[in-house]
């Protein structure tokens, strides 16, 4: 298979532990080389996008340790797969050859990802601080059969406005979604069909449509930027895809294999091939610019982020409280009590930024942590429990990157 065929919109996800002031960062994955042949995009890395430089390193194929588990039962599937003179990607790795789609689920901090060529959903869980890499996997409702061939190969993905993720062949004959909570269900929701509209250019076209990525907007669409620079607007509901036109004054050449939004709103499109660098895109008029600075040393198959396509601002003045009780009014812990293994955090106006929660017994012990990122103003984050967990009342302590309390308050788990 050829390059240009391959169009692998390979994965970036956004930033995780930045203030959202500093939109430059993104994560992507990133080659080993930065031109001829082979591409191997199989490395995670958080990547400046004003220089193009990698600044955090966060899965390397030639160097990180790593386990499987099946998703569901928490199971090890089988133990770490490195080994320090492993030359190429397999599939037993993170990545297998190469990876095709994955997008970032901010709610949850995770990492969702579909390898080229195999039926299975991964996901990374980016609080976990340990050693060993763990990933955990899903199968999905697809054979080996049908991703065998280049039409049926998962190449677009993203998390939504709705909390789920959508994962898109690239023939557009099936649209998956899955959730993103504790328990991870996969649903085939069928192929999508062209809008009466579309005219010659089908969303089923490889010449026009193959490849690319996905980004969500706010109204809970999808927007699909194909390896070929084509635009389609996605219904979700109706499972319909209307062409809306191509990206303007992008050098030919340039696939257009990564898409993200950053916060102010505008479109950063990424390629993986010898044409490099990174473009902004006007979402309003579709026009691109160049980004200035961007000194690629690999090439980047696909690239993510938390933030909505035509999301209204919100101003990111701190606001200044009077007393504790003002400050907690705008967070909020609900269901209370809990009936179930899953609570949910608003942080309504907080500032962007890294939240500890903490659950205390009332013996004053440790019963569980968990670090959130919070990316976005009025972010409601699904916090789940352990099964093991027992029923009692706990203390609920939200606390800053500084270590300073935001919110307390009890919690009863029946």
């Amino acid at each position: 298979m050829r390059y240009k065929i391959l169009l692998i919109p390979v994965l970036v996800f956004t930033v995780l532990s930045l203030p959202a002031q500093k939109t430059n960062k993104v994560f992507a994955i990133t080659g080993d080389n930065t031109g001829g042949s082979p591409f191997i995009w199989t490395n995670l890395n958080e990547v400046d996008l004003s220089s193009g430089q990698v600044t955090r390193p966060l899965y390397t194929h030639l160097r990180t340790a790593f386990d499987f588990y099946d998703g569901n039962t928490k199971q090890k599937r089988f133990g770490s797969s490195w080994q320090s003179n492993l030359k190429t990607p397999t599939p037993q790795m993170p990545a297998s050859y190469v990876i095709a789609a994955a997008a970032y689920d901010a709610r949850h901090n995770r990492m969702f990802m579909t390898p080229m060529q195999q039926p299975e959903l991964r996901w990374i869980d980016m609080d976990d601080n340990t050693a060993t890499l763990k990933i955990y996997t899903a199968p999905l409702p697809l054979s080996a059969s049908d991703i065998a061939v280049e039409s049926g190969q998962i190449t677009r993905m993203v998390i939504a406005a709705d909390g789920y993720g959508y994962a898109l062949t690239n023939d557009a004959g099936h649209l998956l979604r899955f959730s993103t909570g504790r328990k991870i269900e996969i649903t085939d929701l069928g192929a999508v069909q062209d809008a009466g509209s579309n005219g010659a250019v089908s969303v089923h076209i490889k010449s026009t449509s193959f490849g690319g990525d996905m980004v969500a907007a706010a109204d809970g669409s999808l927007y699909l930027i194909s390896a070929y620079q084509s635009v389609f607007k996605i219904d979700v509901a109706a499972k319909a895809a209307a062409f809306i036109g191509t990206i303007k004054n992008l050098p030919a050449g340039y696939t257009t294999n990564g898409a993200a939004v950053n916060e102010d709103g505008f479109l950063i499109v990424s390629t993986a091939g010898p044409a490099g660098g990174y473009f902004r895109v006007d979402m309003n008029t579709w026009e691109a610019v160049k980004l200035t600075g961007d000194n690629k040393t690999a090439g980047v198959s696909d690239l993510a982020s938390s933030h909505f396509a035509f999301q209204k601002k919100i101003p990111l003045t701190p606001v200044v409280f009077s007393d504790m009780a003002k400050q907690q009014s705008q967070v909020s812990v609900y269901p209370n009590p809990v009936t179930e293994a899953t609570f949910r955090i608003s942080f309504g106006n907080k500032e962007t930024g890294r939240y500890m929660v903490q659950l205390m017994d009332v013996n004053g012990r440790l019963a569980m942590q968990k670090t959130i990122n919070l990316v976005y103003r009025n972010q409601v984050t699904e916090i789940d429990m352990p099964a093991s967990f027992s029923k009692g009342i706990y203390l609920v302590k939200i606390l800053k990157a500084d270590g300073k309390a935001v919110f307390t308050n009890r919690m009863l788990v029946n």
